[in-house]
């Protein structure tokens, strides 16, 4: 089966339909996906990117954000690198309390049973041991 790593504007023409013939073509390419033809693999920084594209310049929530990002990384049919501390990540990111990043990092420690550390002050010690 052919692998395919599909790059952020795949997903964002799907998720804005701004560029209708570009939609088309990743509708498409995930329909493949589902069907078994072709295996979407999907690196953590499309998923990033995904959060900053769509808070940084569309505006959208985080709630909204949320939900777009929930879709995608738990389609079965895309195999998303470090689902589970996405998954995680993002119930923790919907509080509002911390940025993306953070939440990410923070549970990717506890599925990796590290310990995280960081110098930023705003993030509390009951996520990190800061040095």
């Amino acid at each position: 089966m052919k692998k395919v790593i599909p790059d952020t504007n795949v997903f964002l023409r799907f998720i804005l339909n701004d560029l209708p013939r570009q939609a088309d073509k990743a509708e498409q390419l995930f329909i493949k996906a589902k069907r078994g033809k072709t295996e979407l693999y999907v690196p953590q920084i499309v998923i990033f990117e995904i959060q900053f594209v769509l808070d940084k310049y569309y505006g959208f929530s985080r709630l909204e954000i949320v939900g777009k990002l929930k879709t995608i990384i738990s389609s079965t049919y895309l195999v998303v690198q470090d689902r589970a501390a996405f998954i995680k990540a993002l119930d923790h990111y919907e509080t509002g309390k911390i940025g993306f990043v953070d939440a990410f990092l923070i549970k990717l420690a506890e599925e990796e049973d590290a310990q995280m550390y960081s110098f930023d002050k705003g993030l509390s010690r009951e996520y990190v041991n800061s040095v």
